[in-house]
């Protein structure tokens, strides 16, 4: 019977919920919980599929806790960061002896599909962005390389894919304190199902966590503790 209230609570507690809590400021965000819940990656049946999704925030949480970085410098890198977000995907076959042939960048884009589920279940496809803004892609020249080799040899094979952030009324899209879902599809083998991925915001790593009863930290997208059943705050 207990299983089954919980059960029911965090059913609730995981639908329908309005995000008010309190934004953590940049330089209290963990950036490898964040990356932990933008990271998602399948590697069964001798295939390895990663994607890795980078809103601004992720940017903006490296650069202010990185003392090396002036303040002003550090403005001037977000202003031109925060109209894009990036999809990083790695593709590989995985021979029977553990070697990987990575798939060209060319035959992921081309079977990349991506779409983005708002709050009100209005969904949208997003194409990726053949041009940029100039300091952006020289931005990324320079950041690519050492988000790739913090990974060795899969962080090598990163194909970065940009996207806007914005709609053309100026207005967020994807954004990661809001209700929403950003779906990806990996077509990239002729000869297989496409990999799915999805990723559900708002992201917890953003926020101060609500505390339940317990003890324990709540989830940012439950409206209810689901061990008691207890209403969080918001």
């Amino acid at each position: 019977m207990k299983n089954l209230i919980r059960a029911t609570c965090l059913l609730i507690a995981v639908s329908g919920f309005a995000v008010a809590a309190e934004r953590k400021d940049p330089v209290d965000i963990n950036s490898v919980d964040l990356t932990t819940e933008t990271q998602q990656m399948s590697n069964e049946n001798r295939v390895l599929d990663m994607v890795w999704w980078i809103p601004a925030e992720f940017w903006e949480a490296v650069l202010r806790q990185d003392s090396s970085v002036p303040r002003d410098q550090a403005d001037a890198m977000l202003d031109v960061m925060r109209p894009y977000f990036l999809m990083v995907v790695v593709q590989a076959d995985i021979s029977p002896f553990g070697s990987f042939t990575f798939i060209p960048e060319s035959s992921i884009e081309e079977g990349l599909e991506l779409t983005y589920t708002d709050a009100r279940g209005n969904r949208s496809a997003l194409r990726i962005l053949e041009t940029t803004n100039p300091d952006f892609e020289l931005l990324l020249l320079q950041l690519g390389p050492i988000l790739g080799n913090a990974m060795g040899n899969l962080g090598q094979n990163f194909n970065f894919y940009a996207f806007s952030a914005e709609d053309k009324d100026g207005n967020r899209i994807a954004s990661p304190y809001e209700q929403g879902t950003i779906s990806i599809r990996l077509n990239a083998r002729e000869d297989a199902a496409p990999t799915a991925f999805d990723f559900e915001a708002p992201l917890d790593a953003l926020f101060v966590p609500r505390m339940c009863p317990n003890g324990k930290p709540a989830h940012i997208s439950w409206n209810f503790c689901p061990w008691d059943g207890s209403r969080l705050p918001r």
